[in-house]
């Protein structure tokens, strides 16, 4: 057997060859679309937006001759561990590339640099919507998996066309799918606009907004993009025909293209200032008022957790994330080994030790038992009312005397 030391450096040597890999894909996924290929960035002025850790792509694009800036408010700075062995094994990959003469260079000023060097990459740390660079100050935009995380769609492509010059160009390539579980991509258009977005808010966006491809081709268009859209994902028509019987009413009028379509690119170029504003589907932006939160919304005051592993502290978590944390009165499990353990202050218990005046909604917290406890809920004459399967929330039931006074 490898010593221990031999097969972490495998593994390392492993994922820096994927990491490489990758961010060549993203690049040839950009300047694959993009007017005039590669030989356009030379001279350009680029950004890229959420650029991930490694920056591979956007070097890359400075490789070739382009000023590059990089936007994301969260991105992870120089690590020493990881950078400088993996933009030595990006520049050993040209060998294997038709890149122009000097790239090998820039990446070189990367790694003598030790950091990322403001004159290969300048780093906006900005979201796309507060970006504050001058208007028209980009010749090209891309992005890759970044659109789907935004909040205010049509907020971000009006930013999109200020830094844009007019005739400058976009790649944006966007997954559409619902990112808590990909082999369900369209789980989250059976969810209600309140519900959605105390989710989406409470992880942060990771899961994606909902807007499918025609509403972006729209809110780029109203922002005078004249933009193509290249679809290349899709989801299958089994999943298809079980999902559209279950979509939330928002969504029963998308037709069948539209919820196919999982992952594709859009191609704009900029053009004359827009005719008229975009007018969304309601479904796609984030209610009127104030932040909501699904649990008081619907006036469930007396929650019960039903779980106490994994599940349960992710949805305990995400109730104190929304303020609801004092609503939850009791944690209950089947296994008698978490009985009588504490859960964030509450005891985990039975759920037979319960009476039905003890609480107004349970939430079922526990993936490997979900059918049974589901079924065990059924038995005591709760409906269930909203499915969640992610951060713990697997399903919710109530009374339903309670429902209909909570609704």
């Amino acid at each position: 057997m490898l010593p221990a030391t031999t097969r972490r450096r495998a593994r390392d040597a492993a994922a820096r060859a994927a990491d490489v890999a990758h961010a060549w894909d993203v690049f040839d996924s950009y300047v694959g679309a993009l007017p005039g290929g590669a030989d356009s960035l030379a001279g350009a002025k680029v950004l890229e937006l959420g650029p991930g850790s490694s920056l591979g792509a956007a070097v890359l694009i400075a490789a070739h001759g382009a000023t590059v800036s990089v936007a994301d408010p969260y991105l992870r700075g120089w690590d020493e561990e990881y950078h400088p062995d993996f933009f030595a094994a990006l520049r050993l990959s040209l060998e294997t590339r038709l890149a122009p003469a000097g790239a090998a260079q820039v990446i070189d000023r990367v790694l003598c640099a030790g950091r990322f060097a403001g004159d290969v990459v300048t780093i906006l740390p900005q979201p796309i919507e507060l970006i504050t660079c001058a208007d028209s100050a980009f010749d090209v935009v891309l992005s890759c998996a970044v659109m789907e995380h935004v909040r205010d769609v049509p907020a971000a492509c009006a930013q999109l066309a200020r830094i844009t010059r007019s005739g400058g160009a976009g790649v944006h390539v966007v997954d559409f799918r619902d990112h808590r579980d990909f082999t369900r991509p369209l789980e989250y258009l059976t969810l209600d606009r309140e519900l959605f977005w105390c989710m989406f808010d409470a992880r942060w966006g990771e899961c994606g907004n909902r807007w499918r491809h025609s509403g972006m081709c729209r809110a780029l268009d109203a922002e005078a993009f004249r933009t193509v859209f290249q679809p290349f994902q899709f989801a299958s028509e089994a999943y298809l025909d079980d999902v559209q019987r279950r979509l939330h009413p928002d969504f029963r009028a998308l037709d069948r293209d539209e919820l196919a379509t999982l992952v594709g690119r859009f191609v704009c170029v900029r053009g004359a200032a827009a005719d008229g504003s975009f007018t969304s589907a309601p479904a796609f932006l984030p209610p009127a008022g104030a932040t909501p939160t699904p649990l008081r919304l619907r006036g469930y005051e007396r929650i019960v957790v039903y779980g106490a592993g994994s599940g349960a502290h992710a949805a305990l978590d995400l109730l104190n994330r929304v303020g609801l944390a004092g609503r939850a009165v009791a944690c209950c499990d089947n296994d008698t080994n978490k009985q009588g353990a504490t859960l964030c202050g509450l005891t985990v218990r039975p759920f037979s030790e319960l009476s039905p005046a003890d609480y107004d909604l349970v939430i079922v917290a526990s993936q490997p038992g979900r059918s049974a406890i589901s079924a065990q809920l059924v038995q005591a004459g709760l409906e269930d009312v909203a499915a969640f399967s992610d951060l713990g929330f697997v399903a919710a039931f109530a009374h339903p005397s309670r429902r209909k006074a909570a609704a």
